[in-house]
């Protein structure tokens, strides 16, 4: 009857997917048991408890017999073999307790004719005790009962997606976080469906990595009721028909992989993914140079860890306001071909002790599950700018986000490239620019004359394809490449005159504005729009106009920070870098600082020739120098 009864298979749960991860969380559980009667295992699969119960080596029982009046054991079994067999003998009971604050008696729940421990479990732990209070209560309950029954090893099994551990209850309790299914399990899955389980052959390994295993199944059901398979190997072979078969079928599987990833991250507020095409954009070329060695990488990977490269860690992007660092986001992950995944810090924060923590946690998983990809933070220093000073007013949860993100930027090993963006890198912590977290430090600045006009025309550009009509198609298709420079011309003849890209895009929109509230319907041509536009140049006021002292502190923040200009190749002969100021430019002796060399006589600065530029140039030397001095000043006779 017993023998018959373990071998009752078809009536088990399913044991395929029990992989490499799923043994290493058994082997840790197996050797905190004993000693730890908590165990707080981090995950977002529901079902995980049950498969652990279904492993040998873990929870195991062992069935006793008297033989000369001792009991001996006879046999052992896993946990869930166990409860089948003793359901089969019609004492069905609950073993697997949800227990409740209070209610916890070991002594109550004894399993016959098994000999073992005790378990317990209590799954969705942060839904049913959302509060720190209950927490501490529950788990403090059952510390207390066991304690009370020393001679019975009893074990509390806890599963949240998050890391939420009462203060003061650390030593009775192991924290396991257990990482999504792996390549081994899913390669397990694939093998249901037909694959064959070679590394090289499985078309989205890689891309499936990061799903749970109701997803992957999921994706792969649909991909093989549409092409009776789930792997494109052998199709390649197989002549035209076979490769557009295999094309088919990868194109449709990674866009039901995208959309399964996007799902899961639209349900987390602290992320979003972002869908835009690829923009233009103008005068940042040193960090698309940069962007287009990395795309090596991600064609080879192997070959590149190999040969000891390494995927990029992060970029920080520091600019003026309105200078298109959020465009550049958008653009180098369309480069790239990743998608752009949307940190918002603001949301990570809670109310609850440890919530916020959880709620970075789950963030930081849920971006390595859409890897490879472009991880986004807007306006970083608005999040984690001063968090040393703000430590004790906020119960240090400021510090700690901060050093969980920076941990996680140094030592995770997926591909997530991080692209920060800072407008007032004053009050950026130091620990961020560190080497090994951040891989490039660039920065943009006013853009030039030359760099004007080009934004100009992307964005008359741009208009044009959004308002099929809004201009003569002649002037856009065959003009447009020598228009925009009369506009920055008379700019020049104001004082600090200085537009950002933003600027730019306001400008054009008041001269449209204004051709709108004239009644014009007919196409616009190139002599009416310049019109206009030289006559918002004067009601405008742009950044440069009405910022010029932060701009010129802003500068200096750069100069210190050793940001690399933006818009200068590292390929790019010394006649062409066409820097408005060069950092090395600045000196400092005795008497305060002043700027080396006469910029007329300097090759560089040969390449001066707009109105535009000249006049920026040496409107902005002089507010740097006031600001440097009076900033000198204030630091006691040296700038620091």
């Amino acid at each position: 009857m017993e023998q018959n009864a373990v071998n009752q298979n078809d009536v088990r749960p399913n044991r395929v997917g029990a992989g490499p991860i799923i043994e290493d969380v058994i082997r840790r559980i197996s050797l905190v048991r004993d000693t730890m009667p908590v165990i707080f295992l981090v995950t977002e699969d529901r079902n995980l408890i049950e498969k652990i119960f279904d492993q040998s080596g873990c929870f195991d029982l062992c069935r006793l017999e008297e033989r000369d009046g001792e009991k001996v054991c006879e046999e052992v079994f896993t946990f869930r073999e166990a409860l089948y067999s003793r359901e089969e003998q019609g004492n069905k009971g609950n073993i697997i307790q949800y227990t409740n604050p209070g209610t916890l008696n070991p002594r109550a729940y004894r399993m016959e004719p098994y000999h073992g421990p005790f378990y317990y479990f209590c799954r969705d732990f942060h839904l049913l005790y959302p509060d720190p209070y209950s927490r501490d209560t529950y788990i403090r309950d059952f510390i207390n009962a066991n304690e009370q029954n020393p001679f019975q090893i009893a074990n509390l099994l806890i599963s949240s997606p998050k890391k939420l551990i009462p203060k003061g209850l650390e030593a009775y309790i192991e924290l396991i976080d257990v990482p999504m299914i792996g390549l081994y399990e899913i390669r397990q899955l694939m093998m249901e469906y037909g694959a064959c389980g070679d590394n090289g052959e499985d078309s989205f390994l890689s891309g499936l990595r990061g799903l749970n295993e109701r997803q992957v199944r999921s994706v792969l059901s649909m991909i093989h009721s549409r092409f009776g398979r789930v792997s494109a190997a052998g199709l390649w072979q197989e002549g035209d028909e076979g490769q557009r078969k295999a094309a088919a079928l990868i194109d449709y599987g990674n866009q039901l992989i995208l959309r399964e990833k996007q799902s899961m991250v639209e349900k987390d507020g602290a992320i979003s993914f972002v869908m835009a095409a690829n923009p233009p954009v103008g005068g940042l070329d040193g960090v698309l140079e940069w962007i287009e060695e990395k795309k090596k990488y991600l064609r080879d990977p192997e070959t590149a860890k190999a040969r000891g490269e390494r995927f990029p860690k992060g970029i920080l992007m520091a600019g003026l306001p309105g200078s298109g660092k959020s465009l550049l986001a958008k653009k180098i992950a369309a480069e790239l071909s990743l998608p752009l995944i949307q940190f918002h810090l603001s949301m990570i924060l809670g109310g609850l002790v440890g919530e916020s923590e959880a709620n970075l946690d789950r963030a930081l998983k849920l971006a390595e599950a859409v890897s490879p990809c472009v991880v986004w933070i807007d306006e970083i220093e608005k999040e984690l700018g001063g968090t040393q000073g703000r430590g004790e007013a906020d119960g240090g949860v400021g510090n700690r986000i901060l050093a969980r993100l920076l941990n996680w930027m140094q030592e995770s090993d997926r591909q997530c490239l991080v692209f920060a963006t800072a407008n007032r890198i004053q009050n950026l912590p130091r620990e961020l620019t560190r080497a090994g977290r951040i891989s490039k430090k660039f920065y943009t600045f006013l853009p030039m004359h030359e760099e004007c006009v080009a934004i100009l025309r992307q964005i008359i550009r741009k208009e044009a394809k959004e308002s099929p009509g809004l201009f003569q198609s002649r002037w856009i298709v065959e003009d447009l490449e020598t228009f925009g420079d009369a506009v920055f011309d008379y700019a020049a003849k104001f004082e600090n005159k200085f537009y950002t890209g933003a600027d730019i895009e306001s400008l054009v929109r008041e001269a449209l504005s204004e051709l709108y509230q004239e009644g014009y319907v007919e196409p616009v041509g190139r002599e009416l729009f310049q019109e206009k536009l030289l006559g918002q140049v004067a009601f405008t006021k742009p950044f440069g106009e009405t910022n010029t002292t932060e701009t010129a502190a802003y500068w200096l923040a750069l100069r210190e920070g050793r940001f690399e200009c933006a818009s200068v190749k590292k390929r790019s002969l010394p006649g062409q870098r066409l820097v408005l100021l060069e950092f090395e430019r600045l000196a400092e002796d005795e008497q305060g600082f002043y700027w080396k060399d006469d910029a007329e006589n300097t090759t560089d600065d040969s390449t001066l020739c707009h109105p535009y530029d000249i006049h920026m140039k040496q409107a902005l030397k002089q507010h740097i120098l006031t600001v440097a001095n009076r900033e000198r000043k204030a630091a006691g006779g040296v700038r620091t």
